[in-house]
């Protein structure tokens, strides 16, 4: 399923073009992890550090996905 499905002259086009929804969902809740994440590290005056070993882009993907999955299964329910 696409995010934003390709169009031409208000007819979808069928095929690989538009983005996905479950990165399209991924997207938008990593951008909230990430904003919770430095607002958590400053609200004690202490610098946000992300770790050079990756750890901490992984985390958030992983739960950013595990979001946009949820989400993704939900659509399902609705549309039965």
């Amino acid at each position: 399923m696409k995010a934003f499905p390709w169009q031409i002259n208000g007819q979808t086009v069928k095929g690989e073009k538009g983005m996905d929804l479950r990165d399209y969902f991924a997207a938008k809740a990593m951008q909230a992890f990430v904003t919770l994440h430095e607002q958590a590290l400053t609200k004690d005056r202490e610098p946000c550090h992300w770790y050079k070993d990756g750890t901490s882009a992984e985390i958030v993907s992983e739960h950013a996905y595990a979001v946009a999955d949820a989400m993704m299964k939900e659509i399902g329910r609705a549309h039965v």
